[in-house]
C-alpha cells in the first residue's frame, strides 16, 4: 500500500514499471487493468459524443451530413468519423497538450453530471406520467446527492491553490475560449436555426418518440381539465 501523499511520485515514475519491478505478474496485472480503464472510458466516450452530435443534427442544430447512419449497422458514420479526427488531432498535441484538454474536459463532464441530476429531479417532478424502466431508489436524494457533488466537482478546478485547480494560464484560458466558442455558436447558429424552425420540430428531432410521450400527454391533460 502507498500513502495518498506518495502517489503522484510513483505515478511519475509509472506504476506499471514499479509492481513490475517488484513482481513481472503484477506488471501484467496493472498493465492490463489500465489497458481496461482506457477502453472502458474512450468506447462510452466514443458512443455518447457522436450519437450526442447526430442528435444535434437530426434537431436541426448542426449540419445535416452527420445525421448519416450506416445501412447495416445503424450507427452515426460522419459523427464518429468526426469525434475520431478531433481525438487524433488532440492527441497529436503531445502529453502536456493533451493534459490540458483533459482536465478542461473534466470541468465540461462535471457540467454533464450537474445537469443530468437536475434533469432527472426536473422531469419526475414535472412529468410523473413518464415510463421509466429504469428506477433510481430515493429518487429525489440520490438527485439531490448527485446535484451536489456534481457542483463541488465543476467549482474545485476553478477554485485556485487546490490539488486540482486549472493550470494557469493555460487551461483557464482554453476554458474560456471554449465557454466564449460555444456563445458564439449559440449567437451566430443555434438561436437562427430555433427561429427557422420551430421549438416544436427541434424538440422532435432531439427527443424522438418522447416528445409526444412528454408533450402530447401533458397537452392531453390540459384539455381534459378545460
Amino acid at each position: 500500500l502507498i500513502p495518498w501523499q506518495g502517489s503522484s511520485q510513483v505515478a511519475s515514475r509509472g506504476l506499471i514499471s514499479e509492481l513490475a519491478a517488484i513482481n513481472p505478474a503484477l506488471g501484467y496485472v496493472a498493465w492490463l487493468a489500465s489497458f481496461l480503464g482506457l477502453v472502458t472510458s474512450w468506447i462510452p466516450a466514443m458512443m455518447t459524443i457522436s450519437r450526442l452530435i447526430y442528435s444535434l443534427s437530426r434537431g436541426g442544430l448542426f449540419p445535416k451530413q452527420f445525421e448519416k447512419i450506416h445501412p447495416k449497422y445503424g450507427v452515426p458514420t460522419t459523427a464518429l468519423t468526426f469525434t475520431l479526427v478531433v481525438s487524433l488531432v488532440l492527441a497529436l498535441l503531445g502529453r502536456k497538450g493533451l493534459v490540458w484538454f483533459l482536465d478542461i474536459g473534466g470541468v465540461a463532464l462535471s457540467v454533464c453530471w450537474l445537469t443530468s441530476a437536475l434533469s432527472m429531479l426536473i422531469t419526475r417532478r414535472k412529468y410523473p406520467h413518464l415510463k421509466r424502466p429504469f428506477r433510481v431508489p430515493a429518487a429525489f436524494v440520490t438527485g439531490s446527492i448527485a446535484l451536489i457533488l456534481g457542483l463541488i466537482v465543476l467549482v474545485m478546478p476553478l477554485i485556485p491553490g487546490t490539488e486540482v485547480s486549472l493550470v494557469w494560464p493555460y487551461e483557464d484560458v482554453l476554458l474560456i475560449v471554449w465557454v466564449l466558442l460555444g456563445i458564439g455558436i449559440y449567437y451566430v447558429y443555434v438561436r437562427k436555426r430555433i427561429k427557422e424552425l420551430g421549438i416544436e420540430k427541434i424538440g422532435r428531432g432531439l427527443l424522438g418518440e418522447y416528445y409526444d410521450e412528454i408533450f402530447g400527454k401533458k397537452n392531453e391533460e390540459k384539455k381534459t381539465s378545460e
